[in-house]
């Protein structure tokens, strides 16, 4: 259990800094698979960073114009 009151907790109606919104999130995760494949990660390091699998990596970065 914890000590916390429940208005202790943040106010959660609005999204953090690093939200992204739906229809902007194909292409922010396609260019950060193009810079993790710039910065010599490989698909399945890629995969493992953004939780999809290397099939969905191939495809982002084609759309990065990155096929690394």
């Amino acid at each position: 259990m914890t000590d916390m009151l429940w208005d202790d907790f943040p106010d959660d109606d609005q999204p953090g800094a690093d939200y992204v919104p739906p229809a902007d999130r194909v292409p922010e995760w396609a260019e950060m698979a193009a810079s993790f494949a710039r910065d010599g990660f490989g698909a399945d390091e890629i995969a493992s960073a953004l939780c999809v699998d290397e099939a969905t990596v191939a495809r982002l970065l084609k759309l990065a114009g990155s096929d690394s």
